[in-house]
């Protein structure tokens, strides 16, 4: 175990202002454990879909989604378990930029369905949109790799333009099936981004993130699940599908 993130507080410690949060040994392992015990669950998950896609489409979009799932929950529970128990400087930091960037990629992951599998409008720029989230990912892991410790709110503005802005274009140019779910998805995903910012002035606010994140993916899964491979979702309640 690491002896510098020990601490006698069980709650929380004191934040220093211009240096990262140090966690509590207490909040170290929720952290840990919060998003550990979902990987064997995001597998499950994925599988799930797997053996319900009744075309290729529907296969593919289950093992890109599902893989981003699984690897969202397992790289944070790798980099909070190396935070914890090693003294690695540098394994820890590779990990906490694999962390950050990673939720560029799931974000694109969770709009693939939508943007793969749902009829949209011919018009360029809903046919391009697909394209555009995952050069806009391919981006955010760029900064989150080489600049974003440097400009750590912008980081957090990032995430949440890009996650947010498709999302209200779609709504307000189409009739998407599953749109109440994301929305609700969305709205567990920002108030887990209020308790992201919240280390040192709330007790496991990143463990709280966490849960956030868990009930934002398991709401977001059921909306794909049951409007695109549940037995009751006409073909994956879309209008039209086409094979690749």
């Amino acid at each position: 175990m690491n002896s510098h993130h020990c601490s006698h507080s069980w709650m929380m410690n004191k934040r220093l202002k211009g240096k990262p949060y140090t966690p509590t040994e207490a909040e170290h392992i929720a952290n840990i454990f919060t998003h550990a015990a979902m990987v064997p669950i995001a597998v499950i998950a994925a599988i799930i879909l797997m053996i319900n896609a009744s075309t290729t489409n529907l296969f593919f979009i289950a093992v890109m989604y599902g893989l981003n799932l699984i690897i969202l929950f397992f790289i944070s529970a790798a980099f909070h378990t190396a935070f914890y128990f090693n003294d690695d400087v540098r394994l820890i930091e590779k990990l906490r930029k694999s962390d950050r960037a990673v939720i560029y990629i799931f974000i694109a992951a969770c709009y693939a369905p939508w943007l793969m599998l749902v009829q949209v409008p011919e018009q360029q720029m809903f046919s391009n949109l697909q394209w555009v989230m995952w050069l806009f990912a391919g981006l955010g892991v760029l900064f989150e790799l080489t600049c974003s410790k440097k400009f750590p709110l912008l980081g957090i503005i990032c995430y949440v333009l890009y996650a947010v802005l498709p999302a209200l274009f779609l709504d307000y140019q189409l009739s998407f099936p599953g749109i109440p779910e994301l929305k609700v998805s969305g709205a567990l995903y920002l108030i887990g981004v209020v308790f992201y910012r919240c280390d040192g002035i709330v007790p496991f606010a990143h463990a709280i993130w966490h849960l956030c994140v868990i009930l934002g993916a398991g709401v977001h899964y059921v909306a794909v699940f049951n409007h695109f491979y549940s037995a009751d979702s006409s073909a994956g309640g879309v209008s039209k599908m086409s094979e690749f």
